[in-house]
């Protein structure tokens, strides 16, 4: 199983992005390998339908197996559909189903929030047990190499 809320941090190499994206490329040469990976999600204008579909696409084709952990940034203008949760519970469900040790709030994006990850940089991630304390992630090497 995989560490979870106030276990020591959760490390590996930032990948991820857009969900939809990520989930059309599981499963061909393109998917990335995301074993050991530090998980970064975001979408926009998705219904939480679809959400829940990507999540399981990639779970289905073992693009999930091994995540060490997610980090959900904006699920922006993605509408719940007639009989279907918001976005944030579908993405909580499909990650919990997988085991996959998560948090919300990123700030990352299609809309104003739009931090900007080093992309394949080493990072740890810290999920408190307290939910008055947010979630910390810590590059652990150089986002770029120096002249």
């Amino acid at each position: 199983g995989h560490p979870g809320p106030g276990d020591e941090p959760l490390s590996g190499p930032l990948l991820g992005g857009n969900l939809c994206l990520l989930s059309h490329l599981s499963g061909t040469p393109y998917g990335l390998d995301l074993g050991g990976a530090l998980l970064f999600l975001e979408d926009v204008g998705e219904p939480s339908y679809r959400l829940d579909r990507y999540l399981t696409h990639l779970g289905l084709t073992g693009g999930l197996t091994g995540v060490s952990a997610a980090l959900v940034g904006d699920m922006s203008d993605c509408p719940p559909g007639a009989a279907h949760p918001d976005a944030l519970s579908v993405v909580h469900e499909r990650l919990a189903h997988y085991r996959i040790p998560h948090a919300f709030g990123a700030p990352w994006g299609h809309a104003a929030r739009n931090l900007a990850l080093p992309f394949g940089a080493r990072a740890a991630l810290s999920l408190p047990e307290d939910s008055a304390h947010p979630p910390t992630l810590t590059l652990l090497e150089a986002a770029v190499a120096p002249r």
